[in-house]
């Protein structure tokens, strides 16, 4: 089994992937640049950040609340806003679906951001940034298990 991390990493893009209008065009942790014609517009998704601290009544208890972005890029060009704002819909509904493939206490969209991504050669680029946070625990022994 892999990390908590790791897994609601790829449960985010498994929910992301299975709506019509997101397949193919999710992408986890890439590195690689972008390629305008093949990728464009797409969705990457990164874990950001993992707060952690111990339950003070419980044993081995870990509360951690991972903070993802999920991070629409699209062509600057005449229609990008309502392409960035199209795929954001998408994704904000399908990642609210009452079912989700991880076990979690919470998960909220908390913060949504536009801007330019940052590297060379994307200056035509321009992004939406949805900010999630998604509570859980695990036993600290066990962090590859939510509970």
């Amino acid at each position: 089994m892999a990390h908590v991390r790791q897994q609601l990493r790829d449960a985010v893009s498994a929910v992301l992937s299975a709506d019509a209008a997101l397949t193919g065009k999710v992408f986890v942790n890439r590195v690689d640049p972008l390629n305008e014609a093949q990728d464009l517009p797409c969705l990457l998704v990164l874990v950001t950040d993992e707060a952690i601290e111990a339950e003070a009544m419980a044993v081995r208890l870990l509360n951690r609340r991972i903070t993802f972005t999920v991070e629409i890029v699209a062509k600057l060009d005449g229609s990008f806003d309502d392409t960035l704002e199209d795929l954001a819909t998408a994704a904000e509904v399908a990642l609210a679906a009452p079912t989700f493939p991880v076990k979690l206490l919470d998960l909220r969209l908390t913060a949504a951001s536009k801007g330019r991504p940052n590297g060379e050669g994307q200056s035509n680029l321009m992004l939406l940034r949805l900010t999630y946070e998604a509570w859980g625990q695990t036993l600290e022994d066990d962090p590859e298990t939510f509970i």
